[in-house]
């Protein structure tokens, strides 16, 4: 019982720390690029380039913290492929949402019910479509 409750508290102070992080940069997004690569990727959003949204899950599996990641049929593009779950941003969707949808469509829909959203990164661009 001592080391599942441990474990549970590493999840939670795992959280903690995010929020902590989030809350220093006043809620903005994770900046993942300099100012002036950033600028370019404003740029080619602004210009209409397509956009898309990925999750990255942390669950607590028998008690330890671990990154979830999906693996993609054989039968859709870039089959096989190992990845964080996320995909393209539907008309009207924010980032968060098309995350949380995707994840949902590529994990189970009983994955949402347990998760809940600790932080956001900045925008980047994908070299894939």
């Amino acid at each position: 019982a001592g080391r599942s409750h441990g474990q549970n508290n590493l999840m939670i102070a795992l959280g903690i720390c995010i929020a902590s992080r989030s809350k220093q940069r006043g809620g903005s997004p994770l900046p993942l690029l300099p100012e002036r690569r950033q600028a370019r990727v404003q740029r080619h959003a602004d210009a209409g380039a397509r956009r898309a949204a990925v999750l990255v899950p942390i669950a607590s599996v028998e008690g330890v913290p671990s990154i979830v990641l999906s693996v993609r049929s054989m039968i859709v593009s870039q089959p096989g492929q190992v990845s964080f779950p996320g995909g393209h941003l539907e008309a009207e969707e924010n980032p968060v949402q098309a995350a949380f949808r995707e994840a949902e469509e590529e994990l189970g829909y009983e994955f949402r019910r347990d998760f809940q959203l600790v932080d956001e990164c900045s925008d980047i661009m994908a070299p894939s479509g």
